[in-house]
Protein backbone atom coordinates (compact mmCIF):
# COMPACT_ATOMS: atom_id res chain seq x y z
CA UNK A 1 0.00 0.00 0.00
CA UNK A 2 2.70 2.14 0.50
CA UNK A 3 5.54 2.38 -2.07
CA UNK A 4 8.69 3.92 -1.98
CA UNK A 5 7.47 6.05 -5.23
CA UNK A 6 5.08 5.78 -7.84
CA UNK A 7 7.01 3.45 -9.93
CA UNK A 8 9.20 1.25 -10.73
CA UNK A 9 7.57 -0.67 -7.93
CA UNK A 10 9.26 -1.24 -4.41
CA UNK A 11 10.61 -4.88 -5.36
CA UNK A 12 12.98 -3.20 -7.31
CA UNK A 13 14.62 -1.04 -4.52
CA UNK A 14 14.54 -4.12 -2.16
CA UNK A 15 16.42 -6.22 -5.42
CA UNK A 16 18.97 -3.75 -5.62
CA UNK A 17 19.74 -3.81 -1.81
CA UNK A 18 19.94 -7.27 -1.70
CA UNK A 19 22.34 -7.65 -5.07
CA UNK A 20 20.26 -10.12 -6.78
CA UNK A 21 20.88 -9.23 -9.58
CA UNK A 22 18.54 -10.07 -13.19
CA UNK A 23 16.17 -11.94 -11.86
CA UNK A 24 12.33 -11.55 -11.73
CA UNK A 25 11.27 -8.96 -9.23
CA UNK A 26 7.50 -7.71 -8.75
CA UNK A 27 5.54 -5.84 -7.04
CA UNK A 28 2.00 -7.39 -5.62
CA UNK A 29 -0.78 -4.68 -4.88
CA UNK A 30 -3.92 -6.16 -2.89
CA UNK A 31 -3.82 -3.74 0.31
CA UNK A 32 -4.19 -5.53 3.42
CA UNK A 33 -4.85 -9.26 1.97
CA UNK A 34 -0.94 -8.36 -0.17
CA UNK A 35 1.01 -11.01 1.50
CA UNK A 36 -1.58 -13.87 1.16
CA UNK A 37 -1.56 -12.86 -2.60
CA UNK A 38 1.76 -12.82 -2.82
CA UNK A 39 2.14 -16.19 -0.86
CA UNK A 40 -0.31 -18.24 -3.39
CA UNK A 41 1.74 -16.50 -6.29
CA UNK A 42 5.31 -17.90 -4.76
CA UNK A 43 3.71 -20.82 -4.46
CA UNK A 44 2.00 -21.43 -7.60
CA UNK A 45 5.98 -20.57 -9.60
CA UNK A 46 7.58 -23.31 -7.26
CA UNK A 47 5.05 -25.85 -7.96
CA UNK A 48 5.00 -25.26 -11.70
CA UNK A 49 9.02 -25.23 -11.40
CA UNK A 50 9.73 -21.81 -12.14
CA UNK A 51 11.28 -21.03 -9.24
CA UNK A 52 13.41 -23.05 -6.45
CA UNK A 53 13.02 -20.03 -4.35
CA UNK A 54 11.07 -16.84 -3.54
CA UNK A 55 11.50 -14.33 -1.26
CA UNK A 56 8.45 -12.16 -0.10
CA UNK A 57 8.66 -9.37 1.92
CA UNK A 58 5.43 -7.39 3.20
CA UNK A 59 6.77 -3.27 4.35
CA UNK A 60 4.23 -0.73 5.30
CA UNK A 61 5.43 3.17 6.04
CA UNK A 62 1.91 4.26 6.95
CA UNK A 63 3.21 7.00 9.14
CA UNK A 64 4.02 9.19 6.32
CA UNK A 65 0.38 8.69 4.60
CA UNK A 66 -1.76 9.40 7.34
CA UNK A 67 -3.65 12.59 8.93
CA UNK A 68 -2.15 13.53 12.27
CA UNK A 69 -4.77 16.27 12.82
CA UNK A 70 -8.01 15.59 14.92
CA UNK A 71 -9.74 15.78 11.56
CA UNK A 72 -8.01 12.11 10.95
CA UNK A 73 -8.67 11.04 14.77
CA UNK A 74 -10.65 7.81 14.19
CA UNK A 75 -8.48 6.67 10.91
CA UNK A 76 -4.87 7.04 12.19
CA UNK A 77 -4.95 5.21 15.48
CA UNK A 78 -5.34 1.82 13.62
CA UNK A 79 -2.09 1.92 11.42
CA UNK A 80 1.55 1.08 12.64
CA UNK A 81 4.62 0.85 10.27
CA UNK A 82 7.02 -2.77 9.92
CA UNK A 83 8.45 -5.29 8.10
CA UNK A 84 8.62 -9.17 7.21
CA UNK A 85 10.00 -11.54 5.16
CA UNK A 86 9.49 -15.38 4.19
CA UNK A 87 11.23 -17.53 1.87
CA UNK A 88 9.27 -20.38 0.25
CA UNK A 89 11.17 -23.38 -1.17
CA UNK A 90 10.73 -26.62 -3.43
CA UNK A 91 10.51 -29.13 -0.85
CA UNK A 92 9.46 -33.22 -1.60
CA UNK A 93 6.05 -32.01 0.50
CA UNK A 94 4.54 -29.18 0.15
CA UNK A 95 4.43 -26.37 2.40
CA UNK A 96 1.09 -24.27 1.26
CA UNK A 97 -1.08 -26.74 2.39
CA UNK A 98 -4.00 -24.55 1.03
CA UNK A 99 -5.09 -20.70 -0.42
CA UNK A 100 -8.13 -19.08 -1.22
CA UNK A 101 -8.41 -15.62 -2.58
CA UNK A 102 -11.70 -13.27 -2.84
CA UNK A 103 -12.02 -9.25 -4.04
CA UNK A 104 -15.38 -7.27 -4.17
CA UNK A 105 -15.11 -3.84 -5.49
CA UNK A 106 -18.73 -2.85 -4.61
CA UNK A 107 -18.22 0.22 -1.51
CA UNK A 108 -14.15 0.67 -2.16
CA UNK A 109 -14.46 3.98 -1.03
CA UNK A 110 -14.98 2.49 2.85
CA UNK A 111 -11.25 2.21 2.69
CA UNK A 112 -9.14 3.90 -0.16
CA UNK A 113 -6.55 7.08 -0.10
CA UNK A 114 -8.07 8.67 -3.25
CA UNK A 115 -4.98 11.08 -3.95
CA UNK A 116 -2.74 11.46 -6.06
CA UNK A 117 -4.67 9.88 -8.68
CA UNK A 118 -3.81 9.16 -12.46
CA UNK A 119 -7.61 9.13 -13.37
CA UNK A 120 -7.39 13.23 -12.39
CA UNK A 121 -6.41 15.22 -15.46
CA UNK A 122 -4.89 16.98 -16.03
CA UNK A 123 -2.39 16.98 -12.78
CA UNK A 124 -2.68 14.33 -9.89
CA UNK A 125 -4.01 16.44 -7.48
CA UNK A 126 -5.10 19.74 -7.05
CA UNK A 127 -5.06 22.71 -4.26
CA UNK A 128 -9.00 21.70 -3.28
CA UNK A 129 -8.40 18.15 -2.96
CA UNK A 130 -4.90 18.80 -1.41
CA UNK A 131 -6.70 21.26 1.20
CA UNK A 132 -9.63 18.85 1.71
CA UNK A 133 -7.21 15.93 2.87
CA UNK A 134 -8.00 13.39 0.23
CA UNK A 135 -4.81 12.47 -0.26
CA UNK A 136 -5.20 10.84 3.46
CA UNK A 137 -6.59 7.41 4.14
CA UNK A 138 -10.04 7.46 4.19
CA UNK A 139 -11.51 5.03 6.24
CA UNK A 140 -14.99 4.18 7.33
CA UNK A 141 -14.32 1.14 9.91
CA UNK A 142 -18.05 0.82 10.96
CA UNK A 143 -19.03 0.09 7.44
CA UNK A 144 -16.42 -2.68 6.96
CA UNK A 145 -16.62 -4.71 10.38
CA UNK A 146 -20.01 -6.72 9.47
CA UNK A 147 -18.04 -7.35 6.32
CA UNK A 148 -15.13 -8.22 7.82
CA UNK A 149 -16.98 -10.51 10.59
CA UNK A 150 -18.65 -12.28 7.78
CA UNK A 151 -16.17 -13.68 5.27
CA UNK A 152 -13.36 -14.34 7.41
CA UNK A 153 -14.91 -17.24 9.39
CA UNK A 154 -16.32 -18.69 6.27
CA UNK A 155 -12.74 -18.66 4.22
CA UNK A 156 -10.31 -19.89 7.30
CA UNK A 157 -13.16 -22.96 6.93
CA UNK A 158 -12.81 -22.91 2.87
CA UNK A 159 -8.97 -23.09 3.45
CA UNK A 160 -9.32 -25.56 6.37
CA UNK A 161 -11.14 -27.36 4.45
CA UNK A 162 -8.91 -27.44 0.97
CA UNK A 163 -5.88 -28.30 2.95
CA UNK A 164 -7.83 -30.96 4.65
CA UNK A 165 -7.33 -29.63 8.21
CA UNK A 166 -9.58 -29.13 11.00
CA UNK A 167 -9.91 -26.27 13.64
CA UNK A 168 -8.17 -28.42 16.28
CA UNK A 169 -5.20 -29.18 14.02
CA UNK A 170 -4.41 -25.40 13.83
CA UNK A 171 -0.81 -24.61 16.10
CA UNK A 172 -1.69 -21.23 15.41
CA UNK A 173 -4.24 -18.66 13.53
CA UNK A 174 -3.50 -15.26 12.04
CA UNK A 175 -6.10 -12.96 11.82
CA UNK A 176 -5.24 -9.75 9.98
CA UNK A 177 -7.26 -6.60 10.20
CA UNK A 178 -7.25 -3.78 11.33
CA UNK A 179 -9.45 -3.81 14.43
CA UNK A 180 -8.09 -6.30 16.48
CA UNK A 181 -11.58 -6.82 18.15
CA UNK A 182 -13.22 -7.95 14.97
CA UNK A 183 -10.20 -9.93 13.83
CA UNK A 184 -10.58 -12.41 17.17
CA UNK A 185 -14.14 -12.63 17.27
CA UNK A 186 -14.18 -13.78 13.59
CA UNK A 187 -11.57 -16.58 14.29
CA UNK A 188 -13.60 -17.98 17.22
CA UNK A 189 -16.38 -17.88 15.24
CA UNK A 190 -14.19 -20.28 13.08
CA UNK A 191 -13.86 -22.66 15.61
CA UNK A 192 -10.11 -22.11 16.49
CA UNK A 193 -9.44 -22.47 20.04
CA UNK A 194 -8.76 -18.55 21.56
CA UNK A 195 -5.69 -19.29 22.96
CA UNK A 196 -4.34 -20.28 19.58
CA UNK A 197 -5.43 -17.02 18.14
CA UNK A 198 -3.24 -14.02 17.26
CA UNK A 199 -4.83 -10.90 16.31
CA UNK A 200 -2.23 -9.26 14.07
CA UNK A 201 -3.02 -5.32 14.83
CA UNK A 202 -3.39 -6.22 18.32
CA UNK A 203 0.21 -5.59 19.26
CA UNK A 204 1.93 -2.74 17.11
CA UNK A 205 -1.43 -1.63 14.67
CA UNK A 206 -2.79 -2.82 11.42
CA UNK A 207 0.63 -3.05 8.82
CA UNK A 208 -1.58 -4.38 5.70
CA UNK A 209 0.87 -6.63 4.08
CA UNK A 210 3.15 -6.31 6.94
CA UNK A 211 1.34 -7.74 9.64
CA UNK A 212 0.80 -11.52 9.05
CA UNK A 213 5.13 -11.95 8.01
CA UNK A 214 5.69 -10.14 11.13
CA UNK A 215 3.48 -12.41 13.41
CA UNK A 216 4.73 -15.38 12.25
CA UNK A 217 7.68 -14.47 12.72
CA UNK A 218 7.31 -13.50 16.28
CA UNK A 219 5.49 -16.70 17.28
CA UNK A 220 8.71 -18.57 16.02
CA UNK A 221 11.47 -16.73 17.72
CA UNK A 222 9.10 -17.14 21.02
CA UNK A 223 8.96 -21.12 20.36
CA UNK A 224 5.37 -20.59 20.16
CA UNK A 225 5.54 -22.54 16.57
CA UNK A 226 7.75 -24.44 14.92
CA UNK A 227 8.57 -26.69 12.03
CA UNK A 228 6.20 -29.27 11.31
CA UNK A 229 2.97 -27.12 13.32
CA UNK A 230 0.50 -26.34 10.78
CA UNK A 231 -0.13 -22.40 10.71
CA UNK A 232 -3.49 -20.68 9.34
CA UNK A 233 -3.27 -17.02 8.13
CA UNK A 234 -6.53 -14.74 7.38
CA UNK A 235 -6.78 -11.07 6.37
CA UNK A 236 -9.21 -8.98 5.27
CA UNK A 237 -9.03 -5.29 4.03
CA UNK A 238 -8.94 -2.81 1.45
CA UNK A 239 -9.95 -3.45 -2.44
CA UNK A 240 -12.34 -5.20 -0.39
CA UNK A 241 -9.60 -8.38 -0.69
CA UNK A 242 -9.71 -10.83 1.71
CA UNK A 243 -8.34 -14.81 1.66
CA UNK A 244 -6.38 -17.51 3.69
CA UNK A 245 -3.63 -19.72 3.51
CA UNK A 246 -3.08 -22.66 5.37
CA UNK A 247 1.17 -23.38 5.83
CA UNK A 248 3.13 -26.34 7.44
CA UNK A 249 6.21 -25.11 8.56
Amino acid sequence: MTPDICFPGSGCFLQDQLGCRTIGAIDVRAQCAGFLVALATADRFIRAGKAERVLIAGAEVHSAALDFSPRGATVTPYFGDGAGVVVLGAAPEPGVLGTVLHADPDDLERFWCEFPASRHMPARMDVEAFRAGRHFYQLEAERMHPQAERVLPEVIGDALERADVTPDGVALLLVHYLDHRVARRAARAAGVPDERIVATAEAAGHMAAAGIPIALADAVTSGRVGRGDVVCAAAFGGGMAWGAAVVRL
